[in-house]
């Protein structure tokens, strides 16, 4: 829901603001509480944002293949246009690893109408193969070669988009004066973006793949596969732009929260809990970023809200 976006909207900020606050009195030296001391510590390892992304990222990807129910439906849906895999094959997996039956004769038909052989023999398969995942293309490098392809198809129009139009809007004089710079600086964001996400969706597919090929999966479906993919994928992240390395941390990270506690049940009203807590935490840490991040949130999501 709305609410929820903006709750956790909130709560990226404010542990954006926590970290900073951390970071500032560890550097600050003189008396230190314990909290100041390890978040200064860890913030000052290499690869410590690296680390934090890929944890949110594992498990918003096992929740996109495991627990679709945990991840916003929207945001589900984004996953899966952008992945490789259709969804009756996520399906599949879901059941296999649960013990579940399937329908082997359906999906082994919708195999072969993509171009595949039936590569289900039962309807209690131990594991789904590479001829049902990606029945179109026989071999898993030129599948991925594929995935990593139409990626970048679909996502370069938005990226490009997101790196032009607001560097337009925003520096409109500059823009005007030097059109070619704009247009450079927007095509080559453009491209670094997407060829992240591209082989961010083609190194998760990848390890699947050859997780599977060397019969990894031979003792059944592993749930666990899909958890540490998402932590190979997530080292993608180093072809994106360091300045939004932060940015998308703090997307993700509140959304694999968001996930982990719809898995353990749900708490009630934890939208609202989430939001109150974010916001008493900006305005303890940092009021002046609250004034300007929080103020202008609400402005341009208070119809929002009173709609939600």
């Amino acid at each position: 829901s709305r609410r929820r976006t903006l709750a956790l909207y909130v709560l990226a900020r404010a542990l954006q603001c926590y970290v900073a606050a951390r970071m500032t009195a560890f550097a600050a030296g003189g008396p230190l509480s314990w909290a100041d001391t390890v978040v200064g510590r860890l913030g000052r390892l290499p690869g410590a944002g690296i680390a934090a992304w890929s944890l949110a990222t594992a498990q918003i990807m096992y929740s996109y293949v495991m627990r679709p129910e945990a991840l916003p439906r929207s945001y589900w849906k984004f996953i899966v246009r952008s992945g490789p895999i259709d969804v009756r094959v996520l399906a599949a997996v879901r059941d296999t690893v649960r013990g579940r039956p399937l329908d082997a004769g359906a999906l082994n038909a919708w195999a072969v109408e993509r171009g595949g052989r039936p590569a289900l023999g039962s309807d209690r398969p131990g594991c789904i193969p590479c001829g049902i995942m990606h029945p179109q293309e026989r071999s898993c490098v030129r599948h991925n070669f594929q995935s990593f392809r139409s990626t970048f198809k679909k996502s370069f129009p938005l990226y490009l988009a997101l790196n032009v139009v607001p560097y337009v809007v925003f520096n409109l004089k500059k823009a005007a004066l030097r059109p070619h710079l704009v247009a450079t600086k927007g095509l080559f964001g453009a491209v670094r973006s997407s060829t992240f996400l591209a082989s961010f969706v083609a190194v998760y597919q990848g390890v699947v793949c050859t997780f599977k090929q060397l019969g990894g999966d031979r003792g059944g479906e592993s749930k666990l596969l899909y958890w540490f993919a998402g932590v190979a994928a997530s080292v993608t992240v180093l072809l994106e732009n360091p300045a939004r390395r932060g940015e998308l941390t703090l997307y993700a990270a509140p959304r694999a929260l968001d996930a982990a506690q719809r898995m353990l049940g749900g708490i009630v009203a934890f939208r609202e809990v989430l939001y109150i807590i974010g916001l008493a935490a900006m305005v303890y840490l940092q009021p002046s970023a609250l004034l300007v991040d929080v103020g202008a949130s609400w402005r341009s999501s208070g119809s929002s809200l009173a709609g939600a």
